[in-house]
């Protein structure tokens, strides 16, 4: 039976992660696999990295409505006889859930990793009566999806995010300076803007620590100017793009003040290298982090108490060492990546 992931977005990020890792998983298990992505998009050059067979196509938000488009995504499915297509951009769903009728597609598989309501349109109605599965990759989004539109939590399936159990972590230790960090994009919903606020916090109260911020994005100058106006420059570094675990091994604690998450990848990836967090409470992160076991969750938005949860941890690196252990596991339990594969394929026999 053939697989194939349809992602058109020009960027990388956690729906592109997941598309590329999910397909060199189920290759690796014996299915064919395909990927049909942008021209030059991040997801070509990794997909090509991997020889996973890989089709181009350029979409726009009004592809839907556009013949050429429609005929050649048909084309492409109709020509390597695909059964069972995976999406995750709504433009790209629109797509397939209209050329599915008459492609030979049998199953139309989408995944959602965002927490925005989809609205009660007749156009959706029409989409999504085309779609015979949904994966939320939490109940949050399980949750905003099926808020508009009831009937899809008959075909929502949760599956989480998912990453490979580390072992060699378990015993990790703790010097001075406590090394915080924080990894994501620099835009609003991240929240880092905080991270500047509690830093200034703890310097005030001469607590020793170092932040360390890894990420782009448009709010670099705006951060650049607080580090500035606060005289942080010497405990605070601004790292730029970082690969997640070599930027994990260098921190002792994931100060996580975003707004809004999906499935925040960062925490789960923090956890398998036994790096407790301290969030805000909101959206899915009490399904990532469990309150005073594997971190610290924090009334949205108070800075000062969020100060105060880091300061217990710099006073207590014992309490460091009993979460970091308790993570590790919490992924072992929940977040391991065989696990979610095994769930995902599951999911393609039921549908098929």
């Amino acid at each position: 039976m053939k697989i194939c992931f349809l992602n058109t977005n020009h960027a990388w990020g956690g729906g592109e992660k997941w598309h590329f890792e999910m397909a060199d998983a189920l290759r690796k298990r014996g299915h064919s696999v395909m990927i049909i992505c942008s021209p030059g998009s991040a997801l070509e050059k990794k997909s090509k990295s991997q020889n996973i067979p890989t089709r181009l196509l350029k979409t726009s938000n009004l592809s839907f409505i556009n013949p050429i488009k429609i005929f050649l995504l048909s084309l492409i499915i109709r020509q390597n006889r695909v059964k069972v297509l995976f999406t995750n951009l709504p433009i790209d769903t629109k797509i397939a859930a209209l050329i599915k009728p008459f492609s030979g597609l049998k199953k139309l598989i989408y995944r959602r990793g965002m927490p925005h309501p989809i609205r009660n349109t007749l156009l959706n109605v029409f989409v999504f009566n085309q779609v015979d599965k949904i994966i939320a990759n939490s109940q949050q989004i399980k949750n905003s999806l099926c808020e508009n539109l009831t009937h899809l939590k008959e075909k929502t399936y949760i599956i989480y995010n998912g990453v490979t159990p580390r072992e060699e972590n378990m015993n990790r230790t703790y010097k001075s300076p406590l090394i915080l960090g924080n990894l994501g994009r620099l835009v609003k919903q991240k929240g880092q803007l905080d991270l500047i606020e509690i830093a200034n916090h703890l310097k005030q109260k001469d607590f020793k620590f170092k932040l360390l911020i890894a990420g782009k994005g448009d709010q670099k100058a705006q951060l650049e100017q607080k580090i500035k106006a606060y005289k942080l420059e010497s405990d605070v570094e601004l790292l730029g793009y970082q690969e997640s675990d070599t930027f994990l091994s260098k921190i002792d604690l994931l100060v996580f003040p975003s707004r809004f998450e999906g499935s925040a990848n960062a925490i789960i990836e923090a956890s398998n290298f036994g790096v407790p967090t301290v969030a805000y409470d909101v959206s899915s992160m009490p399904e990532l982090v469990e309150h005073n076991k594997t971190g610290v969750l924090i009334p949205p938005f108070n800075i000062e108490l969020m100060a105060q949860e880091i300061i217990n941890f710099i006073n207590n690196p014992e309490l460091l060492k009993s979460y970091s252990k308790n993570s590790i596991e919490l992924v072992k339990q929940k977040f391991c990546y065989k696990d979610k594969v095994q769930e995902v394929e599951t999911l393609i026999y039921e549908a098929s």
